[in-house]
């Protein structure tokens, strides 16, 4: 693959795939800092990742597997950093959202809860539940994490389950 093909390349991936990375990168980093490391760190397993690339699968589910491997392994950085004392969690700014903008206040809200909520999860659940928002298949994710479909079906099926009571208890009155 010449230089100027693996550029065409990953710019096609990272056109295509902007969502789901944008979303892995958001289910596993908290911090706008630490989002945009991840996000760096995404893009250089893709370019470095990007002659490998043979068309087998779609696009968009090669760049979620090379997105999801490298959020876990980032993850497991995090984890390590934080037991030896190198970790300084960022404290996220309230929005300045307009008062006069209360519907719009509440949906970020709305979104805002759901997106803790899938960094809640733990890491098999997190991407499922990721592929699921993207619009994927039961099929499309199964073939992404391994599993068989009817897996896939009932382990969303219990995410959901446990989000619509959760949602419920939180947005009572809403």
């Amino acid at each position: 693959m010449t230089e100027a093909e693996r550029e065409g390349v990953f710019r096609r991936v990272m056109t295509e795939s902007r969502g789901i990375i944008l979303n892995t990168v958001q289910a596993f980093a908290t911090g706008i800092e630490d989002q945009d490391d991840l996000f760096q760190e995404i893009a250089l397993h893709i370019w470095a990742s990007t002659p490998s690339f043979r068309g087998d699968a779609k696009v968009t589910t090669w760049a979620y597997r090379v997105a999801l491997n490298t959020a876990l392994n980032w993850r497991r950085g995090e984890r390590k950093r934080r037991q030896r004392g190198d970790y300084v969690p960022h404290v996220e700014q309230a929005s300045d959202c307009p008062a006069s903008h209360a519907a719009q206040t509440e949906n970020q809200e709305m979104l805002a809860w759901l997106h803790r909520q899938v960094h809640l999860l733990r890491p098999v659940d997190r991407a499922l539940m990721l592929l699921h928002l993207e619009g994927q298949t039961y099929r499309e994710i199964a073939d992404v994490v391994g599993m068989s479909e009817s897996n896939v079906g009932v382990k969303l099926s219990r995410i959901k389950a446990r989000f619509g009571d959760l949602a419920r208890r939180e947005f009572n009155g809403l």
